[in-house]
């Protein structure tokens, strides 16, 4: 059986997070045959599913959720730091109050301090696109 990593290094972090979202925690059969209705291609594109198919086709494949959960801590933990109530945080990403605490009672001193230095004058460091929104800009929640 694939581990995570491995289809990773098929198809790369991005495609696997778009996998993981819809697949994660399931098993799932990689056909050896596609077709432009089978499930993969529908969800990733005809050359990914592709690339998947040709390395796994046949295999049955266990879907881990682990990638969404880190990004989503880690998205969770930067917000926090940037001064997001526990309250404000369970209602945007649809968890309890308790499970948020969970995640961010555990930062050190040493990520706060990187997660705060990623982020001047309340806008984040590096090239932002036109079609992004400011997260960290309270009023648009």
């Amino acid at each position: 059986m694939a581990t995570q990593y491995e289809i990773i290094d098929l198809i790369g972090r991005e495609n696997f997070l778009k996998l993981a979202k819809k697949k994660g925690g399931q098993r799932i059969y990689i056909h050896a045959r596609l077709t432009e209705q089978s499930e993969l291609v529908q969800l990733l594109g005809w050359d990914v599913a592709k690339v998947i198919s040709d390395s796994l086709g046949g295999e049955v494949v266990h879907i881990t959720r682990d990638e969404v959960i880190r990004q989503r801590n880690t998205m969770i933990t930067a917000l926090w730091v940037r001064g997001f109530s526990v309250c404000k945080l369970s209602q945007l990403f649809g968890l309890r109050e308790r499970t948020v605490r969970m995640i961010t009672q555990n930062v050190s001193d040493d990520e706060r301090e990187f997660l705060s230095s990623l982020f001047r004058d309340g806008k984040a460091v590096g090239d932002t696109q036109k079609n992004q929104i400011d997260i960290f800009e309270k009023e648009q929640l």
